[in-house]
C-alpha cells in the first residue's frame, strides 16, 4: 500500500468522451490517499476508479477537521465531473447518486459520467 497526495481522475477529452485521459487532483494533507489498497478499519473513504485500478481518499469520521476536508474533496470531485454513488453495507455500489456530502456514508464510489464514457 503506497500513500500519495494526489489522485488520478478520469476526464472527458474535448467533450468527445473518455479515452483514458486522467488528471492529478490534489488531496489535502489532512486526508490519506491509498493507491489500490484496502480502506483501514473504522475509516471512511471515497473510491475513484481510474486506469490503474482505484485510488482511495481516506479520513476519520470522528475528526471534524478531516470531515470538513472530505466535504471539500467531495465537492471538488463532483466539479471534475465524477458522479458519487453510495456504497451499501455489503460493499456494493448502489444506483443512488448522492446530491451532497454525507459524513455518515462509510464509502462513496466516484464514477465517470456516461458522457465521459461514451462521448457526446
Amino acid at each position: 500500500m503506497s500513500i500519495a497526495q494526489s489522485v488520478k481522475v478520469p476526464v472527458c477529452s474535448n467533450g468527445k468522451g473518455f479515452y483514458g485521459s486522467e488528471i492529478d487532483v490534489e488531496v489535502p494533507e489532512a486526508l490519506q490517499v491509498i493507491k489500490n489498497g484496502q480502506t483501514p478499519v473504522g475509516k471512511r473513504c471515497f473510491t475513484i476508479l481510474n486506469k490503474s485500478g482505484d485510488d482511495r481518499i481516506v479520513w476519520d469520521g470522528g475528526v471534524l477537521a478531516e470531515i470538513g476536508e472530505a466535504k471539500r474533496m467531495f465537492d471538488k470531485l463532483v466539479m471534475q465531473g465524477l458522479v458519487p454513488h453510495r456504497v451499501d453495507s455489503h460493499g456494493r455500489s448502489t444506483p443512488e447518486v448522492m446530491d451532497e456530502f454525507d459524513a455518515r456514508a462509510e464509502e462513496v464510489v466516484f464514477l465517470p459520467t456516461a458522457k465521459m464514457l461514451v462521448g457526446g
